[in-house]
């Protein structure tokens, strides 16, 4: 047995394997929760973000759903792209991240097209009530 954790616990595509498509189908079944508020990038072009939605927990504790989306991003700035569990919307601001909301994407942008950004999202674990 190694010393310290196992780094990749995921079930691994071998190039010489059959069927890869079931087995990338099967990851990506493990890990949807995860792209929740996730880039959507083939819906996403010039300043139009668009993000995955998922299952959350709304302000009352209540597993809610989010449906996909998109929002406009201000051209030459830096855009702050939030999620509210109390309205249930994925927000964008240019004045910084507003507290009691989750953190979704830093994004740069340039007079039309996005030229950067920063994964803010982070996974916790909630408990039970």
């Amino acid at each position: 047995m190694p010393d310290g954790p196992t780094i990749n616990q995921l079930d691994e595509i071998l190039s010489t394997q059959a069927a890869k498509e079931v087995t990338a189908n099967e990851l990506f079944d493990a890990v949807g929760g995860v792209s929740f508020g996730g880039r959507h990038a083939s819906a996403s072009a010039a300043l139009t973000w668009a993000y995955y939605g998922g299952k959350y927990r709304n302000g009352s504790n209540v597993t809610t759903m989010l449906a996909n989306g998109n929002v406009t991003l201000t051209a030459s700035t830096t855009n702050y792209v939030e999620f509210s569990n109390t309205s249930g919307l994925v927000t964008v601001n240019t004045s910084g991240f507003t507290s009691g909301r989750t953190p979704l994407y830093t994004v740069i942008t340039g007079t039309s097209t996005v030229t950067s950004w920063v994964d803010e999202r982070v996974v916790t674990l909630a408990t039970t009530p």
